[in-house]
């Protein structure tokens, strides 16, 4: 396969640069890389791959790679996905039992968070009830309020 030098654009379509044939090479070796490719040309890939790029090694197996970016940590997908769900797990709370907040439910639930009741039916059992004493407190103050100008109209 021939690969010949990439001319980049503006958008006003003057050039804005230039990539060099071997650069261009590196740049689709390592995208085709990434991407799997087929059999045969995933191991020739594999021996451009290891031309290119400055040594390091993974942050989770321990394994030497050509890294391709200036950040890249580890070696695979796999190696940074068993990472990241590592941290996931050491972020995670601790999980506790507690007792819902409801005066009638007598269940028992475990919770991670903030959660104060079982289930759905609780939690909106809950806000009704206090919705009824917001509307209650409400009323009291509207009737105080229609108190006072009613005295002080007549």
């Amino acid at each position: 396969m021939t690969i010949f030098q990439i001319k980049v654009y503006n958008k006003d379509g003057k050039l804005k640069k230039v990539v060099g044939k071997e650069k261009a090479e590196n740049l689709f070796w390592s995208q085709f890389y990434i991407d799997g490719g087929d059999q045969h040309t995933q191991e020739i890939a594999k021996e451009h791959k290891k031309t290119r790029g400055s040594k390091k090694i993974c942050s989770e197996c321990n394994e030497k790679f050509y890294k391709t970016k200036k950040n890249t940590k580890y070696c695979s997908i796999k190696c940074k996905t068993k990472r990241n769900n590592r941290m996931i797990k050491k972020k995670l709370k601790p999980q506790t039992k507690r007792q819902c907040k409801i005066k009638d439910c007598t269940t028992t639930f475990i919770t991670s968070g903030k959660q104060k009741y079982c289930s759905d039916p609780c939690r909106k059992e809950a806000n009704r009830l206090k919705n009824q004493v917001i509307n209650a407190i409400v009323k009291e103050k509207l009737k105080k309020i229609r108190k006072e100008r009613g005295s002080h109209v007549g």
